[in-house]
């Protein structure tokens, strides 16, 4: 039987997802998993950030762009804590992505190694599922899990990876639940159910078109249906870009961060 390091087995599952790339900053106690990259360099590329809170909003920021998880890492320790922002930026936002988290190996923990503390408890807040693996065999399914976690519950999952588990080899032969993730699919609108809408809005006195991520994809035919029924235009923080902000109905988005008109 075939054999692969611990590492290599996470970013070949995550690529088996249809995820090529991951956000991070080296450290020593992920030097297994930046082998790993290295390794698989024709598969997976690295964007190195200058801060770790940086890659956790970048893999945030993924989904919400185009649709598909986003994966950022963190050493330990230090590295692991300066991932909060962007997980929180995620859990608020209903926003899948994972993290890959260092630990120091298992034979320096729970002894006040260097940089070392219980990272796990640390997640639970933010995370919608987390965990450290206990054995090396266990890192390609519970990174499986990660991202079907995530997908399923709509926020961030965190991987703990101990440095031991990274370098060490195990049997090629996990298998992968990985399905092209598609979009999550809504119920078509009853023809009834567009009559009455299409009477409210002509009965209403100043109706407005306001609209969110939820339409990513749609900015033609809202801008179709907001110059038909002549109805300006306001969207969430996040629909900002479905349409430009040069269309004239569009006043730009709402609340906080809204625009002066």
């Amino acid at each position: 039987m075939a054999k692969i390091k611990g590492a290599n087995a996470v970013l070949d599952v995550m690529y088996k997802w249809g995820i090529d790339h991951l956000y991070g900053f080296p450290g020593g106690s992920f030097d297994s998993t930046m082998n790993a990259i290295y390794e698989m360099q024709d598969k997976i590329k690295f964007i190195e950030v200058r801060h770790e809170e940086a890659g956790a909003l970048a893999a945030s920021a993924e989904y919400k762009l185009t649709g598909k998880l986003g994966v950022c890492m963190g050493s330990a320790g230090p590295g692991a804590i300066h991932l909060m922002n962007g997980l929180y930026d995620a859990k608020y936002d209903k926003t899948p992505m994972v993290a890959l988290v260092a630990n120091v190996p298992t034979p320096r923990q729970d002894i006040n190694f260097f940089q070392a503390f219980d990272e796990t408890p640390w997640f639970r807040d933010v995370a919608v599922w987390v965990h450290q693996a206990k054995t090396k065999e266990a890192l390609p399914v519970l990174m499986d899990t990660a991202i079907r976690q995530a997908y399923a519950k709509k926020g961030p999952a965190v991987l703990v990876i101990p440095k031991d588990f990274g370098w060490q080899e195990i049997e090629d032969n996990y298998r992968v639940s990985a399905s092209n993730h598609v979009a999550d699919n809504y119920a078509a609108p009853t023809a009834e159910s567009i009559e009455d809408a299409t009477k409210l809005i002509k009965e209403a006195k100043n109706p407005v078109v306001y609209f969110g991520l939820g339409a990513s994809g749609a900015g033609e035919e809202l801008k179709e249906f907001a110059d038909k029924f002549k109805m300006p235009m306001m969207s969430s923080y996040l629909g900002k870009g479905i349409v430009e902000d040069s269309f004239k109905p569009y006043l730009g988005t709402i609340g906080r961060l809204g625009a002066k008109a």
